[in-house]
C-alpha cells in the first residue's frame, strides 16, 4: 500500500440539515451523506460502510465489486435518510475492508428540537 496515497484519502460524513425542528408526533427528516475523496488507493477500494446509530446499533452496505484494477470505478458516496425525534444526535460511519479492518471513520452531530 502506498502510504502517501492512503494519507491523502479523505472520508467525511455530513448531515443536512444539522439543526431541525420536529413536530409533535412527526420526527425531523435528516439526510446523511458519507463521501470518500482523493486519489485512487487499493487499500480503500470497494469498502464496506458501517453506519453506527445513536441507539448503539449498526447497519452496513457492501457493493459487489470486481477485483481491484488500476482505474476501477467503485462507490465513493453513500447516503441514508433518518427520522429523528428531539435531542442531540451523533452518527458515525466507518469504512472497512472484508477482513474487518477499519480504514476510515467519520462522525457527525445534529440537533432536533
Amino acid at each position: 500500500m502506498n502510504l502517501l496515497l492512503a494519507a491523502a484519502m479523505v472520508f467525511q460524513l455530513r448531515a443536512f440539515p444539522q439543526a431541525s425542528i420536529a413536530s409533535p408526533g412527526r420526527p425531523a427528516h435528516i439526510h446523511l451523506t458519507a463521501e470518500l475523496t482523493g486519489p485512487e488507493d487499493e487499500a480503500l477500494y470497494c469498502p464496506r460502510i458501517v453506519w453506527e446509530w445513536p441507539d448503539e446499533t449498526e447497519s452496513s452496505y457492501e457493493a459487489d465489486c470486481e477485483p481491484y484494477a488500476p482505474g476501477a470505478d467503485f462507490p465513493r458516496r453513500w447516503s441514508r435518510d433518518v427520522n429523528s425525534g428531539p435531542g442531540s444526535w451523533n452518527v458515525c460511519a466507518r469504512l472497512e475492508k472484508p477482513e474487518g479492518k477499519v480504514r476510515r471513520k467519520a462522525c457527525v452531530s445534529f440537533e432536533v428540537n
